[in-house]
C-alpha cells in the first residue's frame, strides 16, 4: 500500500506554495544585485583602462591587480555583497523559513486525513509541534544559510581576480579588448547569485524535512513511515523517478534528493485494519517511478533517462533502482544522486 494520489496532490501544493514563499525574496535580490554591479562596472572599467597598452591593448593581470583602483573596486564589491546577503538572510529568517514549516506541517496533517474515512479523521486528534521548536528549526536553518552565504563575498572576490588575470587579452582595438574583459568581470560577480539563493533554497526545504519527521515521530500511532515523491515530469532526474513511490521509516530523514531537488516527504498512515477501520480502502494510489515511466513512449523514455540509460532498463541488464545512487557530501548532507552512465554500464557487465 503506498500513499493516496490526493496527498501527492497535496505535496504539489505544498511544493508550488514554497516556490511562491521563495521566489519574492530571490525576486528582490535579483534586482539588487544586478544594481550593484550597475554600480561596480564604472570602477573595474576604469581599473582595466589604466593598466592597459594605450596601442596593442593588452592589460596584463599582474598590472590590474596591482593597481589602486581595481583593490577599492574589490573591497566595494566584497562590502556591497556583505550587505546584500546580509538583507537576504535578514528577510528569509524573518519571513519564508517560519510560513514554510508551517506550511509544511499543516500539509502533512491534510495528507494524513486524505488517506483516511472522513470519520475517523475527524475524530482521530494529531500531535503538533510547538512555537517553541519552530522557533528553534528557523533559527537553526537560519545559522546554516549566514554561515554558508558569509563565505560567499569571499569567494566571489577570489573569483573576480581571477577572472581578470584570465581575461587578459592582446589586440589591435583597446576598447575591444577592454569590454571583453570588463564582460568577464561582469559575468563573474552575476555568477554569484545562483549560488546564493540555491543555499537558502535548498536549507528552507531541508527546514521543512526536519520539522515534518518531528512532527511525524509525534504521530506513530497512526503513521507507518512516508513515501518519496517527486515531480515526475521531463526535467525529473533519474535518481528521482527511481525513488519516487519508495517506502521510508518515519526515524529516516529526507527527501534527500540533490541541490534544487524537488522531491517531498509524504507521511504514509498504517493500513486501515491496523487503525481499526473496518471499511476497504479505494482510493486511487499513486505510481511507482517505474511505473510512470513504463507509461510513458519510448521516445520520452529515451529523452528522460537519455538513450543508453532507457536502453539498459528497457531491456532488462539493470534494475530501475539502479538508476540512483547515495553520495557523501563532506560539510552537508549525503545526496541521493543519479549513478554515473558508466557504472550502469559495469553493473550491466557484471550481471
Amino acid at each position: 500500500m503506498t500513499v493516496h494520489m490526493a496527498a501527492a496532490e497535496a505535496a504539489q501544493r505544498l511544493k508550488d506554495q514554497t516556490e511562491r514563499m521563495l521566489a519574492l525574496p530571490e525576486t528582490t535580490l535579483a534586482t539588487q544585485w544586478a544594481a550593484a554591479w550597475e554600480t561596480l562596472e564604472a570602477a573595474f572599467a576604469d581599473a582595466i583602462r589604466a593598466a592597459q597598452d594605450p596601442t596593442t591593448g593588452a592589460a596584463p593581470g599582474w598590472r590590474i591587480l596591482q593597481a589602486n583602483r581595481t583593490h577599492e573596486a574589490l573591497q566595494h564589491a566584497r562590502e556591497k555583497l556583505e550587505e546584500l546577503l546580509a538583507e537576504y538572510t535578514g528577510v528569509t529568517a524573518d519571513i519564508t523559513i517560519p510560513d514554510a514549516i508551517n506550511s509544511a506541517l499543516d500539509a502533512h496533517a491534510r495528507m494524513v486525513k486524505t488517506q483516511l474515512p472522513l470519520t475517523y479523521a475527524l475524530s482521530h486528534t494529531l500531535n503538533t509541534i510547538s512555537p517553541e521548536e519552530i522557533d528553534w528549526m528557523v533559527r537553526r536553518t537560519t545559522q546554516r544559510i549566514t554561515t554558508h552565504t558569509l563565505q560567499l563575498p569571499a569567494e566571489i572576490e577570489t573569483k573576480l581576480k581571477h577572472a581578470l588575470i584570465r581575461g587578459t587579452a592582446t589586440g589591435v582595438n583597446p576598447e575591444e579588448t577592454a569590454r571583453q574583459l570588463l564582460k568577464q568581470v561582469g559575468d563573474t560577480f552575476k555568477g554569484g547569485l545562483p549560488r546564493a539563493t540555491m543555499i537558502a533554497r535548498t536549507e528552507t526545504h531541508d527546514a521543512q524535512r526536519h520539522a515534518t519527521q518531528q512532527w511525524e515521530s509525534r504521530n506513530t500511532d497512526i503513521l507507518e513511515g512516508w513515501v518519496w515523491v517527486a515531480a515526475l515530469d521531463k526535467r525529473t532526474c533519474p535518481a528521482c523517478i527511481a525513488m519516487h513511490g519508495t517506502t521510508h521509516p518515519t526515524t529516516e530523514p529526507g527527501p534527500n534528493d540533490h541541490h534544487r531537488g524537488r522531491c517531498t516527504r509524504v507521511p504514509k498512515t498504517k493500513p486501515w485494519a491496523q487503525l481499526g477501520i473496518n471499511q476497504t480502502d479505494t482510493a486511487p494510489k499513486i505510481q511507482t517511478g517505474e511505473e510512470w515511466y513504463e507509461s510513458l513512449t519510448p521516445q520520452a523514455q529515451a529523452d528522460i533517462l537519455g538513450a543508453q540509460r532507457a536502453h539498459l532498463i528497457n531491456t532488462g541488464q539493470i534494475p530501475f533502482t539502479a538508476l540512483a545512487q547515495r553520495t557523501t557530501n563532506p560539510g552537508w548532507r549525503d545526496t541521493i544522486t543519479q549513478r554515473p552512465l558508466s557504472d550502469l554500464k559495469q553493473k550491466a557487465k557484471n550481471a
